[in-house]
């Protein structure tokens, strides 16, 4: 990217023209091109209401080296599941500070010793291309520091906001199934889907086969609501045996069904009342 952005005008002009093509035959070039940097704060959160979202990391990254794109994941949950093969691969640089055991060591640095660190900024670093682990120490950040950085990240422009997340309360992914954008929400006017979220909530089971005797719906229909609530975040992936979790709360519900225009009447639906009571 320096390389072509020291180019200038005149000399993209002139390296065009041999071509037989003009700067303003090609609209969408720039003369300069910006340096990116994407951070996830805590890709685990992702991963826990879309696992399609690492087929996006992983397309971004694979291309982003080319163009400058600098990306950033953090979590807090170095766990396989998480930090995949294929983020790794394609993720080389990593950072681990201390972690509980040498199992998320390994997951971070593909090596023990995060587990012996001493906390407060002591970390181990893995450089791209290399096996040999560098111990360093993460600097404290105050405040006022903080506060400059997001100030100066600010005045590069002005934000732009998809909307649609809030109205829906899922996480919209090209490629992610019933992914939650407007397109999918049926869900809204489904007073069935409805009653079975009610349902979960008053009996703490969030399995198909539980919404198929419960609410007395087949259970292609039932499968399809339990991964509809994933898509929306409101259940966990599944775990083996053990049942999904309930990742939200009744008011989360309630909250999203006002803010996709729902008409909530306790007085004519039961599963409009509080199923704790």
């Amino acid at each position: 990217i320096a390389d072509y952005n020291a180019l200038g005008e005149i000399e993209l002009s002139q390296r065009l023209e041999r071509k037989g093509k003009d700067l303003a035959d090609l609209p969408g070039i720039d003369i300069t091109m910006p340096y990116i940097i994407i951070l996830v704060d805590e890709y685990a959160d992702l991963m826990m209401v879309n696992k399609d979202v690492e087929k996006s990391i992983v397309r971004l990254t694979a291309k982003s080296r080319a163009c400058g794109i600098h990306i950033i994941l953090t979590t807090q949950r170095p766990s396989a599941d998480v930090v995949t093969g294929l983020i790794k691969s394609n993720l080389p640089a990593r950072i681990s500070f201390r972690v509980a055991d040498k199992n998320n060591s390994r997951v971070v640095l593909d090596a023990g010793g995060a587990e012996n660190l001493l906390g407060k900024g002591d970390m181990l670093y893995l450089p791209p291309g290399s096996s040999s682990l560098w111990r360093g120490q993460g600097v404290w950040v105050k405040d006022h520091e903080i506060d400059a950085v997001i100030e100066h990240a600010k005045s590069q422009g002005t934000p732009e906001y998809d909307d649609t997340i809030f109205k829906v309360g899922a996480v919209a992914l090209a490629g992610g199934g019933a992914s939650g954008s407007a397109d999918g929400s049926d869900w809204v006017s489904d007073l069935q889907f409805h009653e079975s979220v009610w349902a979960m909530y008053k009996y703490n089971k969030t399995g198909a086969d539980f919404l198929r005797r419960k609410c007395q719906i087949g259970y292609n229909k039932a499968t399809s609501y339990v991964e509809q609530l994933e898509d929306l975040g409101f259940l966990g992936p599944q775990k083996a045996s053990k049942g999904r979790e309930l990742l939200r709360s009744w008011d989360d519900w309630l909250d999203l069904l006002k803010d996709n225009d729902v008409d909530i009447d306790p007085e004519m639906y039961e599963f409009y009342t509080n199923p704790f009571a």
